[in-house]
């Protein structure tokens, strides 16, 4: 899990396509609600994993 998190974090590092940018935040918002229930205790990657892909859903050139 968290090393899909990692590949998909280091992808949107370097796209520049506002449509690539939005479905990689989806990706790893959807990461991020699955890896809640699953990485027990790891309440800190969730929340900087979901800043993340909310600025990534959010973000405009």
């Amino acid at each position: 899990m968290s090393v899909l998190a990692l590949y998909f974090s280091v992808r949107l590092g370097r796209l520049s396509d506002v449509n690539a940018v939005h479905s990689t935040g989806i990706v790893l918002l959807i990461l991020a609600i699955i890896g809640l229930f699953v990485a027990n205790g790891f309440f800190i990657g969730f929340i900087l994993l979901l800043i993340g892909s909310i600025l990534a859903i959010t973000w405009k050139p």
